[in-house]
């Protein structure tokens, strides 16, 4: 492996670990009475989301394609 794949391997594998531990957190709070169950499923949705954002990277949606030519249509 190179350098760079361990290093994601490893940054990989602290992500995982934080995300579990938010994932424990909130079922600990559900379990505890700070949520209901609609709030938990939110919260749990809200993480999953995260999730997908910090492995992807930048969300599709808030990425900018520049043409070179839009300067054209003045």
């Amino acid at each position: 492996m190179t350098f760079r794949a361990n290093l994601k391997s490893i940054n990989d594998h602290a992500q995982d670990e934080i995300n579990l531990k938010k994932r424990q957190l909130l079922l600990e709070e559900f379990k505890a009475g700070i949520w209901d169950a609609e709030e938990y499923r939110m919260k749990l949705k809200e993480l999953n989301r995260e999730d997908d954002e910090v492995r992807v990277g930048i969300p599709a949606a808030k990425r900018v394609r520049l043409s070179p030519d839009w300067d054209e249509f003045e």
